[in-house]
Formats: structure tokens, sequence, C-alpha cells
């Protein structure tokens, strides 16, 4: 939880970026999560080799969508993603692939961890947000959805991103996103925060000396 005596937020932004470790996964039962591997086997927790996870977080904005993640297993898949720093998430945009919108993931669960290893069986999950991706009407093909917006005062090390649904299951063989970001703020380091209270307290006395 944020404390205002610990911790500095800076302004909402992707707090995802192209280095961040990607698990693709579909959630089990139990809570808990199974991670997929690169195949093209139907209805199972794997994904081809071109249309990896990680694909989903390459911030590709020339052309988001070019790339993308696909998953066969189609409901219930997603990633569980660590970003470079802890972050407080409070939004979630979603940008359509390329083809197929009966592919498009239709309801979300978004959940975080501050676990060691957050792919380990019986990581404990704190729910931030759930529901409507915001693809409900086709935005079209590379386009993104609106922005969702939600309360959350937690920050967390990795998130889970599930879709439960897709747009048209009874006739998608998969579900596949083009690009995922996740808004809110990097949690600096005590050490950081530390340093800008220095400096801070460092312009207070110099303008003090200068006053007298």
């Amino acid at each position: 939880m944020v404390t205002a005596a610990t911790r500095v937020a800076v302004a909402q932004s992707d707090v995802t970026s192209p280095a961040d470790a990607v698990v693709g996964v579909q959630a089990i039962a139990g809570g808990d999560s199974a991670i997929g591997m690169v195949g093209t086997t139907a209805a199972t927790n794997n994904w081809p080799g071109a249309e990896t996870p990680n694909l989903a977080f390459d911030n590709n904005s020339a052309n988001p969508g070019a790339t993308k993640y696909l998953n066969f297993a189609k409901t219930g898949t997603g990633v569980v993603v660590t970003p470079a720093a802890p972050s407080i998430v409070t939004g979630l945009k979603l940008y359509a692939a390329n083809d197929a919108p009966e592919r498009d993931p239709f309801t979300y669960t978004l959940e975080g961890t501050n676990a060691a290893n957050p792919t380990a069986l019986g990581t404990l999950w704190s729910l931030i947000s759930s529901g409507d991706t915001g693809l409900q009407t086709d935005p079209g093909r590379f386009v993104a959805g609106p922005a969702i917006s939600f309360t959350n005062v937690a920050d967390y090390t990795s998130y889970r991103l599930l879709f439960p649904t897709v747009r048209d299951s009874a006739n998608a063989n998969s579900m596949q996103i083009g690009e995922i970001e996740l808004l809110g703020s990097i949690v600096p380091e005590p050490a950081t925060i530390g340093l800008l209270g220095s400096g801070l307290l460092g312009c207070g006395l110099l303008r003090r000396r200068r006053g007298h």
C-alpha cells in the first residue's frame, strides 16, 4: 500500500516497456495460472513463434497491432508482466490486432502482486479492476479502444491481465491483442525520494541564506 511518507508517484503514463519480463498464461482452477509455450495446437495454451506474449508490450506506436500476441486457448488467457520498477496502475488501454475481430478480448481482470516469482503456483494476487475491455464496439484494426480508468492506490511489482471472454467465441479460434498499455505511475525507490528531499531542503536553506 502506498503511503505519503515513503512513496512519491510521478505523472500517469504507460508503466511497461519492451524490456519487461512477460509470460503468456491461462487461468486455471484455484486462482493460479498455467504458463504457455510456443505452438499451434488448437484450444491449447500456446502461440505461434511470431506472435509471442512480449509483442503485446513492444511499444509499436507507429503501427500498433501490426505485431500481436495470439493464444489458441482463447478464453481465460493473458499475460503476467513485471515492469522495471514498482508502479501504481490506474488505467488500461488495449489495441486491436491486424485481423479477425472475433478474436478481440471482450472482458478483462487485472491483478497485482509483489511476489518474487509471480508465475509460481500459489501466488497471491490482489484484484485491481475488472470489466469490459473497451473493445465492445469494434474500433477497427490497428486501433485502440478507449482508455479505461479505475481507482487504485496500491503499488505492485507484477501484474496479471486475463481475458475471460472474446468478442465471438463461437467463431474465434484464439484470443489476440495488438498492444497493451498499463497506465499509471512509477514508484521511485526510497533512496531516490531521499535525494529529492535533500535537494529540496538544500534549495530552502540556500534561499534563506540569500534572504539575510
